[in-house]
């Protein structure tokens, strides 16, 4: 257990006594290789996403590419919200 308090506040100066947090700690290792793992984990599953985000608009664009009667009506659908987003969907279906 870690223990913060304040000691010795005289001149303006203040000590904080960490009492039980040593660097050599076990549970203080684990929590910290437990962070690092999270973080390297996040890193590794944004990256792919950003990956499959890509090469969903390489293939929309060889698709849009390859239909002439395609237009430009949805280029900035990514600024609606999700309800005019559907709306718009729908529309492109019918």
């Amino acid at each position: 257990m870690v223990r913060v308090r304040a000691r010795n506040v005289d001149h303006g100066k203040l000590r904080i006594d960490l009492s039980g947090a040593s660097g050599n700690s076990p549970a203080v290792y684990w929590h910290m290789v437990a962070t690092l793992a999270t973080w390297g984990m996040t890193l590794v599953i944004q990256r792919a996403e950003h990956r499959d985000t890509q090469a969903i608009h390489a293939k929309l664009d060889e698709l849009l590419k390859a239909d002439g009667a395609a237009s430009n009506k949805l280029m900035n659908i990514d600024d609606k919200d999700a309800e005019e987003v559907e709306h718009e969907r729908d529309e492109v279906r019918a």
